[in-house]
């Protein structure tokens, strides 16, 4: 009877090892589970949800733009309105009420979607008012040179600080970046200091050099014969002959010289120096004259062209819309020749920085 029981006992306890290989034979059979990846956070709610992002920030732009350039005016009225007035039209002409606050938007816009930051942005700007500040500082030294500065500052400040709030609110994958499938290039090199104070040195040799040489030339007779406003000594009346002893380059419109070759090099070469050397030429068949001669330059080479043609239409026009719309006895003319005169000045400036760069 006990082995009979022992025997029962035996059978009694379960076999476990069966079902822990069932068990592992399911476990093998079933596909493996997939992790959910969380998802992506919700983008916060816009405020103009109506209004595209690439239609709203320079629209931001233009009107803060105007609205610190017309507080910036009425606040340094105060301490320089006697001196602006004396050279400024109190009514200019009805169309000049549209063409100079139209250029000031055509200016904020080309600088955002131009792809320039607000450090190029506030060079630009400088650059665009200094052919005007030159010629009062040549035919009108009155001025004095906190007016100046206080003219440059306010138009610099009201487009580049507000380019600067926008541009850091602006995602970075939003900046265009053109790069092509086939392009085989050396590694891309910046501008060392030294390049840049030559560079810069040597810039400011142009410009000076230009605008000596047009004074005493050229531009000097020009400016007396479309410029009423422009009056002789006495000793000099009706004598054409004389203007250009009579009027020279101050100390003023001489220094004026570097910084304005600081900053061509600045926004012009030390951009192109950071593209890349050489590009691997494609097939120019089926292409368009035009489109031949774009190709011949290196990827150094367009932004050369791209940043010279921005600094010398922003010089022109600049120019032409101040001495012809704003100045007293200003005329169309005269503004356009003033206004040539650094455009040309510019355009030598970067065939030299082009040969610089081939260099």
């Amino acid at each position: 009877m006990p082995a009979m029981k022992r025997e029962r006992a035996v059978r009694s306890v379960p076999n476990y090892s069966k079902t822990y290989k069932c068990e592992e034979k399911i476990e093998q059979s079933q596909a493996p589970e997939e992790v959910a990846e969380p998802l992506p956070a919700a983008a916060p709610p816009r405020k103009f949800p109506y209004i595209p992002e690439n239609i709203l920030s320079p629209l931001l732009l233009v009107i803060l733009n105007l609205s610190l350039s017309s507080a910036g005016t009425a606040l340094a009225a105060q301490y320089i309105g006697d001196e602006i007035s004396a050279v400024q039209k109190e009514a200019p002409e009805e169309y000049w009420w549209y063409v100079v606050p139209g250029w000031k938007i055509v200016k904020a816009l080309g600088a955002w979607w131009g792809g320039f930051n607000a450090a190029d942005t506030s060079l630009l700007t400088f650059l665009s008012l200094v052919p005007t500040a030159h010629f009062l500082a040549t035919f009108h030294p009155s001025l004095s040179a906190y007016a100046h500065a206080s003219t440059i500052a306010i138009s610099t400040l009201s487009l580049s600080l507000p380019m600067y709030l926008l541009q850091s609110k602006t995602p970075k994958d939003r900046k265009r970046h053109h790069h092509h499938m086939h392009r085989h290039h050396k590694r891309a090199v910046g501008m060392d200091k030294s390049t840049y104070i030559t560079t810069g040195l040597l810039a400011s040799s142009i410009y000076a050099s230009v605008m000596y040489t047009s004074l005493k030339t050229f531009l000097t007779r020009m400016v007396v014969e479309y410029f009423p406003s422009i009056r002789l000594t006495e000793g000099a009346v009706g004598l054409v002959e004389s203007v250009e002893r009579v009027y020279h380059p101050t100390p003023l419109s001489w220094g004026m010289a570097a910084p304005i070759g600081f900053a061509v090099a600045q926004v012009v070469l030390k951009k192109a120096l950071k593209e890349p050397e050489e590009i691997e030429k494609e097939e120019m068949e089926e292409k368009s004259i035009l489109r031949r001669i774009w190709d011949w330059f290196s990827p150094r080479g367009k932004v050369i062209v791209k940043r010279t043609a921005w600094v010398a239409g922003a010089m022109g026009v600049d120019t032409v819309v101040r001495l012809a719309g704003l100045m007293k006895g200003g005329s169309l003319e005269g503004a356009a020749v003033v206004g040539g005169t650094w455009v040309a000045a510019t355009a030598l400036t970067g065939v030299v920085f082009g040969w610089i760069e081939r260099e």
